[in-house]
């Protein structure tokens, strides 16, 4: 399994990440490595984390929490 993100949520991460960084310089940072560590880990691992429901016909999608950070 592979993974690669979309434009939009590149933009979307890039968002959350400077309003992180206005509250606590560096969380932003910190939020960004977590949703890379995250992708790494599904990839490694898909099977810890659920299927999407309904996802495109074809494809697996699986999500999970991010911990710290209120994302799924």
């Amino acid at each position: 399994m592979n993974y690669r993100f979309l434009i939009a949520a590149i933009l979307d991460v890039q968002d959350y990440a400077a309003q992180y960084n206005l509250r606590q310089p560096g969380l932003g940072d910190r939020f960004a490595d977590r949703v890379e560590e995250f992708a790494v880990a599904l990839t490694v691992n898909p099977r810890l984390y659920r299927r999407v429901s309904r996802p495109p016909a074809g494809r697996e999608i699986r999500e999970g929490y991010l911990g710290r950070f209120p994302f799924l």
